[in-house]
């Protein structure tokens, strides 16, 4: 609770200090809305992602949707061009956010790698009047504001929370080791797995954290082992997550790790190897379903790129940038309060990870949870996940 109230501290913090400047935020939205109401060019829409290898095929899967839309334009003949800007840190993030706030032919924004950089992002794209897509961040506290222009397609860490819990009841799974990364989703995702703990009759043997430039967990490990569990639940991303559980192994340990969306990454085996065998990641993309979306997905990715195989992060790039498009179609504009409307308003859309229905907030509703299992580098689909 404690990460919560801090979150909505700082967000009100820099609610304040925006408003100091009203008349400067006002001409920014205006000067976009103008220029987007002239209906007549590309569709500039930004997106924010750390160029390294870890941070896994999202731009590749943007990049895709883009060249698909632009065969047959967004409407009237427009196509997207994308503003690529590389985020390799948080404060990097932000000037990276007010640079695409700073330029009025960007109407829309997709990206920022997690809640703790996607939170401030949030704020000076509601106050400069662009449409945002958060594709990954989880936490509650993003849409708990009721920006207008703020959205995500991704479920929150309660959802994924309480998922992973009745996943780990059905495997009669009674006592749980966690471990969690000091950031923004270690700290939210482990405070909602307290929470939600207790309503499914599993009790938490044990609690630990570790730095976000750790880099040797071996005396943690130790200290954990002196207590009776079951499971581990990690609440972190790879590379770092994948860490962990190669020197758990080799420390000994031979209790099942389980995830949720940041352990959702073919590094996870590139990294740990045989270690991360039998590990169990909570996704909302499977490459091997056979729903004609997914499939249909997977062959062009694979054909656009052969030498990869499209991971969570390209699904939900590649359908990040597919649902604003669909809602440009749908209202027949780019201007982003207009979009954003279409977004909340619209009849239901169709994409990779499912159904997107949004709710006021700019949350999705209804979203599949699924369950996958690494084996010798391959996730395979758990039945447990649709029961």
């Amino acid at each position: 609770m404690i990460l919560r109230r801090a979150s909505t501290i700082v967000l009100s913090l820099l609610l304040m200090t925006i408003l100091a400047g009203c008349d400067f935020y006002e001409m920014s939205r205006q000067k976009r809305d103008a220029l987007a109401q002239a209906n007549t060019g590309d569709i500039e829409i930004a997106v924010v992602w750390p160029q390294q290898l870890e941070a896994g095929l999202f731009m590749e899967g943007v990049q895709l949707a883009a060249e698909e839309i632009n065969t047959t334009g967004v409407y009237a003949k427009r196509s997207i061009t994308l503003r690529i800007f590389d985020e390799t840190s948080a404060e990097q993030s932000k000037r990276v956010a007010q640079k695409i706030a700073a330029n009025p032919k960007i109407v829309a924004a997709i990206g920022h790698y997690g809640s703790s950089r996607s939170l401030p992002a949030a704020v000076t794209y509601e106050y400069n009047g662009i449409l945002y897509m958060s594709p990954v961040a989880t936490s509650p506290s993003l849409t708990r504001f009721g920006f207008n222009y703020l959205f995500r397609n991704i479920p929150t860490d309660a959802e994924i929370s309480a998922a992973v819990l009745t996943y780990c009841q059905k495997q009669n799974w009674k006592n749980a080791a966690i471990v969690y990364v000091r950031g923004n989703y270690g700290q939210s995702f482990t405070e909602i797995m307290q929470e939600e703990a207790y309503l499914h009759d599993i009790n938490i043997a044990t609690l630990k954290s570790y730095a976000e430039n750790q880099e040797d967990f071996r005396a943690m490990i130790v200290e954990m082992r002196r207590y009776q569990y079951d499971f581990v639940f990690i609440a972190d991303v790879v590379p770092r997550a994948a860490h962990f559980i190669r020197q758990y192994r080799a420390m000994g340990g031979t209790e099942p790790f389980i995830g949720g969306d940041g352990l959702d990454s073919n590094l996870l085996w590139t990294i740990a190897g045989k270690a991360a065998n039998e590990t169990v990641v909570a996704t909302t993309f499977d490459a091997a379903d056979n729903h004609p979306n997914v499939k249909g997905f997977v062959e062009r990715f694979t054909a656009r790129y052969p030498d990869k195989q499209p991971d969570f992060l390209a699904a939900q790039g590649y359908d990040a940038l597919m649902v604003i498009a669909n809602a440009m179609r749908h209202s027949q504009s780019s201007v982003p309060i207009e979009v954003a409307s279409a977004l909340r308003f619209s009849p239901p859309w169709e994409g990779v990870l499912g159904t997107y229905a949004m709710q006021l907030d700019g949350s999705i509703a209804g979203k599949k949870i699924a369950f996958k299992k690494l084996s010798d580098g391959v996730f395979y689909l758990q039945q447990d996940s649709e029961e």
